[in-house]
């Protein structure tokens, strides 16, 4: 039987991932379209919402739920600022003839990529799940806290070396009519 206090994380946990797919599609479209400027700039729009509203909410309720709700507040804001960017994109219309063409085209990545999000979703989280039947969410709270700035760094490092390699290829992609 799950207790209130483990609703209120689950539900927290469902809303942080409806929001992060909320980010998702519109900072995609954002890429899509090389507007690389655009999207990084909501990034720290993000990380700037979340540290506040994290460092604020520490101050008046510090609870492991208070950093939940500043890293759901970052999502929020981050959504709501990629929302009008991509709206002035244009994108084309999906019809089922398209979206047979591209299913066709796509399918062997997509069949990958599903269980490979899920499993590394799973992985990065389950530990969360685990340590809180052990220990109180205060305690889980610092955990997740103390794993993602330590992940950080890399983190940054990763991304903005695969924008850049995503930015360098797809502006090479024209002139060699390939990626080799």
């Amino acid at each position: 039987i799950v207790n209130f206090a483990h609703g209120e994380i689950y539900m927290l946990g469902a809303m942080g991932v409806f929001l992060t797919g909320c980010v998702l599609t519109p900072y995609a479209q954002l890429v899509r379209a090389e507007r690389y400027s655009t999207a990084a700039h909501t990034t720290v729009i993000r990380s700037v919402a979340t540290a506040t509203v994290q460092i604020l909410l520490a101050f008046l309720n510090p609870t492991a739920v208070s950093l939940i709700l500043g890293f759901c507040a970052g999502l929020a804001v981050q959504a709501v600022s990629l929302t009008p960017a991509a709206r002035v994109l244009s994108v084309p219309r999906s019809t089922r003839k398209r979206d047979r063409f591209l299913m066709a085209k796509y399918a062997p990545q997509i069949s990958l990529d599903i269980p490979t999000a899920l499993l590394l979703a799973t992985v990065l989280n389950v530990m969360n799940l685990l340590v809180l039947d052990l220990y109180s969410r205060d305690e889980v709270g610092y955990y997740s806290m103390a794993y993602r700035v330590a992940a950080l760094p890399l983190t940054l490092i990763s991304g903005a070396l695969g924008a850049a390699f995503f930015q360098k290829a797809s502006a090479s992609y024209p002139a060699t009519h390939g990626f080799g």
